[in-house]
């Protein structure tokens, strides 16, 4: 009898919270023995970090999205930190909550089609987020930001650039309204330059 997606789900997070590292019975392929002791020590290193290999179906919350999976892990969680989901084929996704870090992953690490091994390229995504760049931090209540083999996915919304605690609708009215309003400046300028130029001649 296949295990209802929703119990799986709910035991993935209940063993994430306990150890951080959870293994879904499914996907035992993708992680040797050997692997998971790696993946335990690298853990022991670096806190507030969840490792979870797990199918995204389209019979469960996910809706067959990994990206939404990853959501769903971290609420039910309930802790900031750094969320890593391989998922069935292979692909390695990332969600930071309330982590300051800004992370690249490169195609070689999280695309499903990279050559190395699902568990080493977990180690080496562990050691990418624990050596990134000090960043800004999102709490998972607002648009968060995800690492994919494509860059920042672009189905999230993300405003790096607008300072915390501005609401999004003063970004709008600037991109609206101040965009078109530079350009009138700029071009204004320069036919003031152009006429002074011409005034010397």
């Amino acid at each position: 009898m296949a295990p209802v997606p929703g119990d799986r789900i709910s035991r993935a997070t209940a063993e994430l919270a306990r150890s951080r590292l959870f293994v879904d019975d499914t996907l035992a392929r993708l992680l040797s023995t050997r692997a998971r002791m790696s993946l335990r020590q690298k853990l022991r290193t670096v806190p507030n970090l969840y490792v979870a290999a797990l199918p995204s179906l389209l019979g469960d919350e996910s809706g067959g999205d990994p990206q939404v999976l990853l959501r769903r892990i971290a609420e039910r969680v309930g802790r900031d930190g750094a969320y890593v989901l391989a998922d069935q084929d292979g692909a390695i996704h990332v969600l930071l909550v309330n982590v300051p870090k800004r992370v690249t992953l490169s195609p070689a690490l999280v695309d499903a089609d990279a050559k190395a091994p699902v568990g080493i390229r977990l180690v080496q995504v562990i050691d990418v987020i624990r050596l990134a760049r000090p960043g800004r931090a999102q709490p998972l209540a607002r648009p968060t930001w995800t690492a994919t083999p494509q860059g920042y996915d672009s189905r999230v919304l993300v405003d790096f650039d607008r300072p915390a605690g501005t609401p999004a609708w003063v970004t709008l009215l600037w991109i609206v309204v101040g965009g078109p309003l530079l350009g009138l400046a700029l071009y204004g300028g320069r036919r003031g330059v152009a006429e002074l130029l011409r005034r010397r001649a």
